[in-house]
């Protein structure tokens, strides 16, 4: 369970960080130039913040969502930006309760996995390091603040991609991705789609949910090579299912397609954008 002092610091970075990207677009909106400068200084701050903190995965959510995707969403429509932050942060303090609770149901192991760890570079290894993710991700960031693009996902996914800092590590990743959100998330939630539609009771559901997750859950921590694409289907498995469920007329492989196929074009960006660099850099190297 998360100690007292890490809530809080988590709870105040997430709260600093959405706010800063808020009222950095809703300041700056009316000057398209300076919101893009403004966003691409905020996002290699990100990158400077994942490289050096070694900050839990729920600070270095609320920071991707403050930072970046807010002023994109503020951009498209103002509102939305404030009901997104709320949103997170609420998300955040249920999320919370819900681990303290269950905890104290089922109490950890003594030495709990952590398939996660990130953050403990020193700040002048870092400054490279994020100047070339940043370099890599603020072409697509400018394009989604000065189009009003929506697919979000692409963003996100750029972003998480751009830090392999090569295109072959870069399409690693993005494969890791397309076969876990494919696989595991999609088959996964097709199969818990269909079978509650075939026993539509919230006892049925809750019972599936945890046989769902539990299953997941040992795959994930463990030490086999495959735990961090369970990992990552699991993730994809509970949006999608999330984006399912409250409607009737979800369509479960239409969802999982257009979440795939928004993972692969950012794939497809981030290596064509490394390719790029590393093109610039040796005729860098030869015109010396």
């Amino acid at each position: 369970p998360l100690p007292a002092g890490d809530v809080v610091t988590i709870l105040w970075t997430s709260l600093m960080a959405l706010v800063t990207g808020y009222l950095l677009a809703l300041v700056l909106l009316p000057y398209p130039a300076v919101l893009v400068m403004g966003a691409c200084l905020l996002m290699y701050r990100f990158f400077i913040f994942i490289l050096t903190s070694g900050a839990h995965l729920l600070s270095i959510v609320a920071m991707l969502i403050g930072l970046i995707l807010i002023p994109v969403v503020v951009k498209v429509l103002p509102e939305l930006g404030v009901i997104a932050g709320v949103g997170v942060l609420t998300s955040l303090v249920v999320a919370i309760i819900v681990g303290w609770t269950m905890f104290l149901l089922i109490p950890a192991p003594p030495a709990p996995l952590d398939p996660h760890h990130h953050g403990g570079v020193d700040l002048k290894d870092a400054i490279p390091l994020a100047r070339t993710m940043a370099l890599v991700a603020a072409p697509l960031l400018i394009a989604f603040l000065l189009f009003g693009w929506t697919k979000i996902l692409v963003l996100v996914y750029a972003i998480l991609i751009a830090t392999a800092l090569s295109d072959v590590e870069s399409f690693k990743m993005s494969h890791k991705f397309v076969t876990a959100n494919l696989l595991i998330g999609g088959i996964g939630m097709y199969l818990f789609y269909e079978a509650l539609v075939a026993v539509p009771n919230i006892i049925f559901m809750v019972v599936l949910a945890i046989f769902f997750l539990v299953f997941c859950g040992s795959k994930v921590f463990n030490d086999s090579p495959s735990a961090p694409l369970w990992f990552s289907g699991t993730i994809g498995l509970l949006f999608l299912i999330g984006g399912a469920l409250p409607s009737d007329e979800a369509i479960p492989v239409a969802n999982t397609i257009d979440r795939v196929v928004q993972i692969g074009v950012a794939s497809l960006y981030v290596i064509f954008a490394y390719r790029v660099i590393d093109l610039f850099k040796r005729k860098l190297t030869e015109s010396r």
